[in-house]
């Protein structure tokens, strides 16, 4: 038995075309506005005439019809080959309308592949091999020749585009490159090396087939922009191939009751592959939702950064204005101030105080999110850095009555490489949140080696947290009830950016608490050897 006449050859014919077919309906049914998809319906569906006539004009059981079939073939492949030129000329563009040579191009492609059915003008007759059948060509199939430079074209043309275009563009293109790589090699193969090994052309309609190769990659690479579709391409053309077979296996069937028992199956699986399908597009849809939700958080958080970013900016300069002038006022740079006046300035110095610090801290979060925070790293003592902290917030614990106790370590530790300053706004930010939260007892701090790293402890006897609150304890804008009962003030944004800075250190920050009313300890663990850029 030859290929052409085996059972692999028949399933390997049968699944191209089919492939083809159905790829081509569901992309296009997927868009059927935009040109690259009609394109590739086009390419696909003369694809698949052209795949399928090939097999069937080598059955010596239909010698008769030989010649139409061959015909047929060239009927195809004028409509596949005008289709895929076509889609090269304008892919991945998708809502490029076609010209006027491309209207020619159509038009000639159609005008000769009806020709090539009706008449000897493309196929004037057949002649018969030990491989197959040749063919004695007519005036006009040089027409398949002029259409085929199209396609050659329209691959240049993306080539020489290809450095041009987006990332995603790109992306698209790499899998249309790839699908023409397989087709092309799997054709060099069967037409050129078998060839010259075997001396036999027997082999020859797997290059046919691996025009698989060409469309599958093609149509992945047309909704690839949408890479959630593919999936349910894929499932569409998987429930379509398995129904075929069974419903093949139901036809083919001898006996009554197999017919039956696989005809039930056939149906079965028929409303199982609806469920399976719709199931798998709800779920598409719901993830589409789902990332144009994020594309317009990502969008809104940009907007925000940008906002707080000009907002803090415009508002510090008039805040440092207002500092300066209330400053010499109460200081008499301007004359005695009555003593009704003193006790209202210092109020609107302490607002004014406050403010400065909250769009401080909004400055420092923008910075932070766009990445223009930049370090400058030095080789330090934490421990200086911890002192000083200490040093400035003593004044604030004593004004509540709370101890600020600073357990040094006993012997002095290396000194490790961070920027100082963010370090010190890091350590600053805990510890000045702890005695805002505390009512009674106080603060404490240590400091000590812990393997590889300086472990920092600040432990306070404040109000504690919850379970629900620590997972978002260090999130930007984020407050605890604790937080808008003892500090209105604030906005929750010290402990985000205390953990944004230590991570730029490669460092982290946790808290561990036992419960409302039992205090809260912040752990902060900085390793001592790092490069920082």
């Amino acid at each position: 038995m030859s290929f052409a006449e085996s059972p692999i050859n028949l399933a390997l014919a049968t699944i191209t075309a089919l492939s083809s077919l159905g790829l081509g309906i569901i992309v296009f049914s997927k868009r059927r506005d935009s040109w690259v998809n009609r394109s590739f319906a086009i390419f696909s569906f003369g694809a698949a005439v052209w795949i399928m006539s090939a097999y069937l004009s080598d059955l010596p059981q239909l010698l008769h019809l030989s010649l139409f079939l061959n015909r047929l073939i060239f009927f195809g492949l004028f409509f596949a080959l005008a289709g895929f030129g076509h889609f090269c000329f304008i892919f991945p563009e998708k809502k490029a309308t076609p010209g006027f040579l491309i209207k020619l191009l159509y038009l000639t492609a159609t005008t000769a592949a009806f020709l090539s059915i009706s008449t000897p003008l493309v196929i004037n007759d057949i002649t018969f091999e030990e491989w197959g059948t040749d063919l004695v060509t007519g005036p006009l199939f040089p027409l398949l020749i002029v259409i085929s430079t199209t396609s050659i074209i329209g691959l240049i043309k993306i080539i020489l585009r290809y450095r041009r275009e987006t990332s995603l563009k790109r992306l698209q293109l790499h899998y249309l490159f790839l699908g023409a790589f397989l087709f092309t090699s799997v054709n060099i193969l069967v037409h050129l090396i078998l060839p010259a090994i075997r001396e036999s052309r027997e082999f020859y309609q797997i290059g046919n087939y691996s025009t698989l190769f060409l469309i599958g990659f093609t149509a992945y690479a047309i909704v690839a922009y949408r890479l959630f579709d593919i999936r349910v391409i894929l499932s569409e053309v998987l429930v379509a191939l398995i129904g075929m077979t069974l419903l093949f296996q139901t036809l083919s069937a001898e006996l009554l009751w197999q017919k039956i028992l696989n005809g039930g199956i056939f149906v079965l699986f028929c409303f199982f592959g609806y469920l399976l399908i719709r199931s798998v597009l709800k779920e598409v849809r719901y993830r589409e939702q789902l990332a144009k939700a994020y594309a317009e958080l990502k969008k809104l958080d940009v907007a925000k950064t940008e906002f707080i970013s000009i907002a803090s900016h415009q508002l510090r300069t008039p805040l440092a204005v207002v500092k300066g002038y209330v400053s010499r006022v109460l200081r008499g740079s301007y004359g005695a101030v009555p003593e009704k006046a003193k006790q209202p300035l210092e109020s609107v110095y302490q607002s004014n105080e406050r403010l400065i610090k909250l769009v401080d801290d909004l400055l420092s979060v923008s910075r932070i999110e766009t990445g223009k925070l930049e370090l400058t790293p030095e080789r330090v003592s934490l421990e200086e850095i911890l002192s000083s902290v200490v040093e400035e917030l003593k004044i604030r614990a004593q004004d509540k009555n709370l101890y600020l106790r600073w357990e040094k370590p006993k012997k002095a530790l290396p000194k490790i490489m961070i920027d100082k300053e963010k370090i010190r706004q890091a350590l600053f930010n805990v510890v000045d949140n702890a005695i805002k939260y505390t009512e009674r007892g106080g603060v404490t701090l240590e400091l000590r080696k812990h393997n590889s790293s300086l472990l920092t402890k600040v432990s306070d006897t404040g109000v504690g947290l919850t379970k629900k609150e620590l997972p978002y304890l260090f999130e930007s804008f984020s407050r605890g009830k604790a937080g808008v009962q003892f500090w209105p003030e604030g906005i929750g944004l010290g402990l985000y950016i205390a953990r944004r800075l230590l991570e730029m250190h490669n460092g982290r920050i946790w808290a561990e608490s036992k419960g409302k009313g039992k205090g809260s300890t912040f752990f902060i663990k900085l390793p001592l050897r790092q490069t920082l850029v």
